[in-house]
Formats: structure tokens, C-alpha cells, sequence
């Protein structure tokens, strides 16, 4: 519960507001107000990382640099990847010299409950947020679906 003003507020996790404030719960216990977020026209995306208002696009207690949030949109629920129409994101990080137009996330499958981040655009290859070689690429997706079928082989045990 938070206090302010003499009302209280609920925060679960990830994000939450009231009339006046939007709030950020870190998941360490603390609360944060977002004070440059607009409360009337803020919308988490309730994964607990992603909200928009008017003006912003939030990674948590972020502002995503440049974003525009009338055209910004996350790409999968699993993945941490977003774009608007000029820019690239991963995380709150503006990966640079990425082609929004083109970029797509590369899905490996994964027993895991967060997959490993590849993406690629007509440009380059990307492991995260850093630019790689095909080759590397090749090699990072191969060592992925490895230890994915290692790890099931020891579950299945």
C-alpha cells in the first residue's frame, strides 16, 4: 500500500496508478512514483515491464528515449523486444543502426520460461541487443537448441 494524500493505493507488481500518479513496483519492494507519467491516459501492458501513456513508452521505471507511444508496440509477450516506426528497443535500450521496418524476432524454441533474445533485420543479426556476424548467429541458435535438448533429456529422466 502506498499513502499519499490521505488515500491509498494497491500495488500487486509492474505498474499501477490512481487519479493523480502512476507507480512502479520494482519487484525489490520498492514503489516509485513516475512523475513525468500522465495518469488520465497511462495503459500498462500487465507483464510488469511495459506502459505507454500520451507522451512515453516505460521499460519499468524507464522512459524509452525517443519512443512514440501512438505507434510503439511490443513484439511478443516473451520477448523483450519493441518498436515504433523509426526506432528498435530492447529492454529500455535503443538498439542502434536497427531497421524497425524489417526487424523481426527470430523464435528458437525453448523449455525455458523466457527464451533467448535473437532478432535480425535486413541489416544484421542480433543476440539481445548486440550485433552480430551470421556465423555467430548460426553458431548462438545451434548451442541454443543443444542446450534446450539437453535440458529436456534431463527432465525427461
Amino acid at each position: 500500500m502506498i499513502k499519499k494524500q490521505g488515500k491509498e493505493s494497491f500495488v500487486p507488481y509492474g505498474f499501477a496508478k490512481d487519479a493523480n500518479n502512476v507507480f512502479y513496483y520494482d519487484f525489490q519492494g520498492k514503489t516509485k512514483v513516475l512523475k513525468k507519467a500522465i495518469s488520465s491516459s497511462f495503459k500498462s501492458l500487465n507483464d510488469g515491464d511495459f506502459g505507454y501513456d500520451e507522451n512515453s513508452v516505460f521499460y519499468g521505471k524507464n522512459i524509452l528515449s525517443k519512443a512514440n507511444p501512438k505507434t510503439w508496440k511490443k513484439l511478443h509477450d516473451k520477448y523483450f523486444y519493441s518498436i515504433d516506426q523509426n526506432r528498435v528497443y530492447y529492454f529500455n535500450r535503443l538498439i542502434k543502426d536497427a531497421d524497425a521496418e524489417s526487424f523481426e524476432i527470430v523464435f528458437v524454441s525453448s523449455i525455458f520460461e523466457t527464451p533467448t533474445q535473437y532478432a535480425k533485420d535486413k541489416n544484421h543479426f542480433y543476440l539481445n541487443d548486440t550485433i552480430c556476424s551470421s556465423e555467430e548467429f548460426e553458431k548462438y541458435v545451434a548451442e541454443t537448441i543443444a542446450r534446450n535438448k539437453e535440458a529436456e533429456s534431463k527432465i525427461k529422466r
